[in-house]
């Protein structure tokens, strides 16, 4: 087989055109704050697929650009080679594919020295002889290169021009060839390595590297006549080499392995990898910006010594490569192909509640949720657009601390008010006689103190229930806090001087004890005995004669302070005189059993006459209402609970008695 048989210009080519929308960025993900709260917008600047089904079910193995715009790719799969030249960096792509019956044709690396100069190497085999393949770029037009009759070089696995007219070639079993007329013809060189040689970098025309199986790498400081053989301290395959300096170089392989020289390849260190994936390819922007694609990742380090993973995919990447400080390509299996723009101009509106609105990373502090519209630009003019909404929520409910009866017998809201430098007011809200429907009653200032007095209460009628909220200076009103419940306590004669107490339960917080105060006066009451969280009743035997005064309290387990100490929530006041009618005692009516179950007797013996019974259960609605002075009153439709018996005289006197039923 003559080796001008594989020249590039005798290769059967076919043309196929096809373009990508490939400028793009996200602003980020969308945020949740709350008032008065700020944070900092960022894009995401990361690797876009420019891949397209023409590439399906083709492996490429190299990438390589002479400016940001002009680039050539190449690969192959079973059927054949192909290469792929952009003049737009990306948008499009010219492919030219080659095939021919009998011969398995392979491409394995590209590289552009500049605009009119590079070189594409890889393999042919035929009849089961495998010969090296070179393809020289000159402009538009490609040609072949020429090793001669040399049984050594084989498959070619990697090109590096470090002159226009000086190049080097490396492949199988230790192959090493050079170039001094731009490509044209070869002459092979003596590695002393016969594994696999994937990768080639030359930092001058004299001083060069190579990396391959096994951990190998081998140095050359006379352009090639003389190579030797550095420590890696691995054994593990290495596949690309790059220097940033004379002195500074890396290397990658399997197992996650990144090496580092500082002195020019006498010692190699590993460095922080943040993957145990195997590594093909390296690359560093001018800047010192590094990219490292391997299996499913693309790691990224911006001081060369630790290095992170920033993006992930489900194939293996081959090649990385940036020609500049902004844009960077990446392909490999499966026809990926990667593309990320490094933008250098922001712009970021509505600006007015941004920090710098022309800055890449301004802070945001919105009043209000707030869509802000990203606009970046790339060097190139390439454009992107993209928007980050910012949702500017309400700040956790507030909580009331306690709800008590003060000494005007009105109920009275506290709650902790909180620090903060964006709460505009309080507000009070009331449980109107729908259960669970709330009005608001009030509103308290923040400067002002954390209480609210209740004065449409009544609590010697019935308990309320209160929640709160807060507006912040954004406008935005809070959920409603949990509710709190006061406690309405009401007494009935027992038998002789027993006095029984009965009253709705605490709502708010867990009740652990009761305590039971009385007096003679309301100014009086002392502490006479407690009872259980869950207890509602508590009898007073062996009374005092005379007129008594009752109330009870319960300690809340989390005291507060808005300008003083409170730490106790006490019901209303509850008289022995309040149970009287008019001139008649309590003991003048009778009411039994008590508890009851399915029948209730109420009767007098004094001369007055009853005008109607009507019951009520705690909430305040209406069960039963009779409309006589009939003595016995069915209950077997009404469940167990407790219920307020409303008595109405022909004079209209109430009198209202504490009824439980059992059933």
């Amino acid at each position: 087989m003559k080796k001008n048989y594989i020249l590039f210009t005798l290769i059967l080519i076919i043309g196929l055109h096809f373009g990508y929308s490939q400028c793009q960025i996200s602003a980020g993900a969308n945020q949740n704050i709350t008032c008065g709260e700020s944070i900092q917008l960022g894009p995401v600047i990361t690797w876009n697929s420019l891949s397209n089904s023409t590439f399906n079910n083709y492996t490429i193995k190299s990438i390589s650009f002479a400016n940001d715009t002009l680039g050539y790719m190449v690969g192959d799969n079973a059927n054949g080679a192909f290469y792929a030249k952009t003049t737009n960096g990306g948008v499009t792509w010219t492919t030219e594919t080659m095939f021919e019956p009998g011969i398995t044709l392979m491409l394995n690396s590209v590289s552009m020295f500049n605009d009119t100069l590079g070189c594409m190497v890889g393999s042919a085999t035929f009849q089961g002889q495998t010969f090296e393949m070179i393809g020289v770029i000159r402009g538009d037009s490609i040609y072949g290169g020429d090793f001669g009759d040399n049984p050594l070089l084989k498959n070619l696995r990697d090109v590096f021009f470090v002159t226009p007219n000086i190049g080097y070639v490396v492949g199988n079993f230790g192959a090493i060839g050079k170039s001094v007329d731009g490509g044209i013809s070869w002459v092979t060189q003596n590695s002393n390595v016969l594994h696999s040689l994937n990768s080639v970098y030359f930092t001058s025309p004299s001083t060069g590297y190579v990396v391959g199986l096994l951990g190998n790498i081998i140095k050359t400081t006379d352009g090639g006549t003389n190579w030797t053989s550095l420590n890696s301290n691995t054994t593990v395959s290495l596949y690309d080499v790059f220097f940033v300096t004379d002195s500074v170089g890396y290397v990658v392989g399997n197992g996650g392995l990144i090496l580092k020289t500082t002195n020019a390849g006498n010692t190699w260190t590993p460095q922080t990898s943040s993957t145990s994936n195997d590594l093909r390819s390296i690359h560093f922007k001018p800047n010192g910006t590094g990219y490292i694609a391997g299996l499913g990742v693309i790691l990224n380090s911006t001081n060369g010594t630790t290095w992170s993973t920033e993006y992930t995919l489900d194939s293996t990447l081959l090649s990385v490569h940036c020609p500049s400080n902004n844009v960077g390509y990446a392909v490999g299996e499966h026809g990926k192909i990667l593309k990320k723009v490094f933008f250098d101009t922001f712009s970021w509106q509505p600006g007015s509640s941004l920090s710098n609105p022309n800055s890449q990373n301004p802070i945001a502090t919105p009043s209000q949720t707030t869509t802000y519209t990203l606009t970046a630009t790339a060097p190139n003019g390439c454009v992107a657009i993209s928007d980050v909404t910012i949702a500017v929520n309400p700040k956790q409910a507030p909580e009331i601390c306690i709800v008590s009866v003060n000494e005007n017998n009105k109920n009275v809201i506290v709650w902790e008010k909180p620090v903060s430098d964006v709460i505009d007011s309080f507000y009070i809200y009331k449980e109107t006689n729908v259960t669970n429907i709330y009005q608001l009653i009030g509103v308290v200032s923040y400067a002002d103190m954390s209480i609210f007095n209740d004065n449409s209460s009544n609590p010697t009628v019935q308990s309320s229930k209160y929640q709160i909220t807060f507006k912040d200076v954004c406008g935005l009103e809070t959920e409603k806090s949990g509710a709190h419940k006061t406690m309405h306590l009401t007494i009935n004669q027992g038998v002789g001087n027993t006095w029984n107490l009965i009253w709705e339960p605490y709502l708010g917080f867990s009740v652990a004890t009761y305590n039971i105060y009385r007096g003679i006066s309301p100014t009086s009451l002392t502490f006479i005995g407690s009872t259980s969280g869950t207890s509602t009743q508590y009898s007073d035997l062996n009374a005092p004669s005379g007129e008594l005064y009752y109330q009870i309290e319960v300690v809340s387990p989390n005291p507060c302070e808005p300008s003083r100490s409170i730490s106790s929530s006490r019901s209303n006041i509850a008289s022995t005189e309040d149970v009287r009618i008019g001139n008649y005692n309590l003991s003048d009516f009778k009411v039994y059993p008590n508890p009851a179950t399915d029948i209730l007797t109420i009767f007098t013996e004094s001369n007055v006459t009853i005008e109607n019974v009507k019951i009520y259960d705690l909430q305040g609605k209406l069960i039963k209402n009779v409309q006589s002075d009939y003595s016995k009153i069915d209950l077997s439709q009404i469940k167990s609970g407790l219920y307020i018996i409303q008595i109405t005289t022909t004079t209209q006197e109430q009198l209202h008695i504490k009824l439980t039923i059992t059933k």
